[in-house]
């Protein structure tokens, strides 16, 4: 209950001005330098790789991608500065469900996950020693395959 209080009253704060101008401009500097540095091709626009580049090193891959989405607001497939700083520099949008975690990384769009799309739901840093392990583990038919049950997801309808 309080942290929705302070959800309301923030929110109120925010959309009535009270806080000083200075805040909002320090913020929004702040996320377009690191926007500026993460735009590599310096077209404007923040691709997928480049937003990843901006995110905690642990990071898994779904993550990224499940903020990038979220934060892409007009849904082209890029990050502007306005996105960006909307996004609390790439913050924003949590982490998805197991259910969402399988279907971003079943990439080929199959219904399993191989040993190829596996690791993108795991941490970045993490061994592919650890990493297959943990599949061999979950591939309870041996058929180097992930259903989502074996994932721990219900299945998608």
């Amino acid at each position: 209950m309080k942290a929705f209080i302070r959800t309301i009253l923030g929110a109120a704060v925010l959309g009535l001005g009270l806080l000083p101008h200075d805040a909002h401009a320090i913020s929004a500097s702040m996320y377009d330098k690191l926007f500026d540095k993460a735009d590599t091709d310096d077209d404007g626009f923040m691709s997928l790789s480049e937003y990843a580049e901006t995110q905690a090193r642990g990071s898994r891959w779904v993550d990224i991608k499940w903020r990038f989405v979220y934060n892409d607001v007009n849904q082209d497939g890029f990050l502007d500065k306005l996105e960006y700083r909307a996004s609390r520099g790439g913050k924003d949008g949590g982490r998805p469900s197991k259910l969402n975690s399988f279907l971003l990384a079943d990439l080929n769009d199959d219904g399993f996950l191989d040993p190829l799309e596996f690791p993108l739901t795991q941490p970045q840093v993490w061994p592919a020693r650890k990493v297959s392990i943990l599949f061999a583990q979950r591939d309870r038919d041996s058929d180097d395959l992930l259903s989502p049950r074996e994932f721990g997801a219900p299945d998608p309808k």
